[in-house]
């Protein structure tokens, strides 16, 4: 065992290897790349009307109050699915085969 691994970290299962804690060259040059792009001035005349932030909420608004509406009514139905999905977990062997079938 490495020295350098605490006692701690060995017995929970925390070491990490040292391939995996340095940044892939990929990821480091689209992290400077998006860096350099937020930091560019340049002169912008773009418009952006004002109006669409509400085009957006009237979109978003009954969307989030069908699916909310949704789960509220069919709370027992998703229940009693999830259960049924847990209890067909639980009684699986772990060869795969249903108890009491036939082999």
């Amino acid at each position: 065992m490495d020295p350098s691994v605490s006692k701690m970290s060995a017995k929970y299962g925390c070491v990490e290897d040292a391939r995996s804690a340095r940044l892939s060259p990929a990821i480091l040059a689209g992290a400077i790349a998006i860096i350099l792009m937020l930091s560019w001035r340049g002169e912008c005349w773009a418009y952006i009307d004002p109006n669409a932030g509400g085009f957006l909420a009237q979109m978003i608004a009954p969307l989030a109050s069908i699916a909310l509406s949704f789960l509220f009514y069919c709370r027992k139905e998703i229940k009693k699915l999830v259960k049924s999905i847990r209890h067909r977990r639980k009684t699986i062997d772990p060869d795969g085969a249903e108890p009491g079938a036939r082999s």
